[in-house]
C-alpha cells in the first residue's frame, strides 16, 4: 500500500512552457522527500504537456489536464486529487528553495493543531532580489497580521482538513489568495517560520485599469464580512482601497479616460478625505482639466 505523503503541492499552470520545469525540479530537489505534486493544466495551448511529460516517469508527479477555468479552479482541482497531509502551493513561475519542505516539516511536524502556515520569500523583480523582512504577528490577530503582512502563495502551507472545508473563490480572479485566508484564520491559528524558503518572480507588466478594478471588487468581498470588519482597523482596510485608487486614477489618466479618472478620484476623496489637502490632487485636477 503507498504510503501517504506529509505534503502535496500543487502547481497550477497555463501557458508557462518556458517556466513550469524550473518549478518542477525545485520540488524535486528538496531535502525532505514525503511529497506528491499535482500539476494541473488549466488548458494550455502551447508546449506545456510536452515539456512536463518526461517529468512523469517519477511516480510522485501527477498531470491533470483541464478546459481553461483559471487559476482558482486549477487550484481547487489540485486540492481535490490532494492526498498529503499538508498541502502547499507554487506558481510555474516561482521555485522553492530546497529547504522549503523540510523548514515545513520540522515546524509543522511537532504540531497538535490544525493550523496554517507561513514562510518568507526572496522577491526578484527586473533581475534584482530583495529578500522579505521576518515578521511574527504578536498580539494581532492572525486576521489582522495576515492583512498587515505580504503572504505570496508560495509561501503558504494548510493542512488538508481545512482547504476540504475552505477552498478558493472561483468568482474572483485576483487576491483570490488573501480571501481565502483570511477566511481560514478566522477559524484556525497562523504558525509562522522565520525562514526564506522560496523565490518568487515578478514579472514587471505595467498598470492596467481592469486589474485593479478587479482587486478593488475582491477587497469588497473580503471587507464585507462582519467579522473580519470587527477584527481589522478602518486605517487598514481603507488602505488596500486608497493604495489600488491611486494606481487607478494614475492608470486611467495615462488612457486618456478622464471620465472615469474623475470618478476614482471621487471615491478615492469619500474614503480619504485629506486628499484634497494634497499636492497630487491638484495635479490629477489639472490632468483632468488641460
Amino acid at each position: 500500500m503507498k504510503q501517504r505523503p506529509f505534503f502535496t503541492v500543487i502547481i497550477p499552470v497555463y501557458n508557462r512552457a518556458g517556466t513550469i520545469a524550473r518549478a518542477i525540479e525545485s520540488v524535486q530537489q528538496q531535502q525532505f522527500s514525503s511529497w506528491e505534486l499535482i500539476i494541473v493544466d488549466d488548458g494550455s495551448v502551447d508546449n506545456t504537456l510536452e515539456v512536463v511529460a518526461p517529468y512523469l516517469s517519477d511516480e510522485r508527479i501527477n498531470y491533470i489536464d483541464q478546459e481553461n477555468k483559471e487559476r482558482s479552479a486549477a487550484r481547487n482541482k489540485g486540492i481535490e486529487n490532494a492526498t498529503g497531509e499538508y498541502i502547499c502551493f507554487l506558481d510555474s513561475d516561482d521555485v522553492y528553495y530546497p529547504n522549503h519542505l523540510r523548514e515545513f516539516h520540522n515546524a509543522l511536524g511537532s504540531s497538535q493543531q490544525v493550523v496554517f502556515a507561513r514562510s518568507f520569500a526572496d522577491i526578484v523583480l527586473n533581475g534584482k532580489k530583495n529578500t522579505q523582512d521576518v515578521n511574527f504577528p504578536g498580539k494581532l490577530h492572525p486576521v489582522n497580521y495576515i492583512l498587515s503582512s505580504v503572504i505570496y502563495l508560495c509561501n503558504v502551507c494548510i493542512h488538508a482538513d481545512i482547504l476540504k472545508k475552505h477552498k478558493f473563490n472561483e468568482a474572483i480572479s485576483y487576491a483570490e489568495d488573501t480571501d481565502l485566508w483570511v477566511r481560514i484564520l478566522l477559524d484556525h491559528p497562523i504558525l509562522v517560520i522565520n525562514k526564506i524558503t522560496t523565490q518568487i518572480n515578478v514579472a514587471s507588466t505595467g498598470s492596467k485599469s481592469e486589474i485593479h478594478e478587479k482587486y478593488i471588487s475582491s477587497f469588497q468581498l473580503i471587507f464585507s464580512n462582519p467579522q473580519v470588519r470587527r477584527l481589522v482597523s478602518t486605517a487598514l482596510i481603507n488602505s488596500y482601497f486608497v493604495r489600488r485608487y491611486n494606481w487607478l486614477i494614475e492608470e486611467r489618466l495615462l488612457q486618456g479616460e478622464k471620465g472615469k479618472a474623475f470618478s476614482s478620484l471621487i471615491k478615492l476623496a469619500g474614503i480619504q478625505p485629506a486628499i484634497i489637502f494634497k499636492k497630487q490632487f491638484y495635479g490629477w485636477i489639472y490632468k483632468l482639466i488641460f
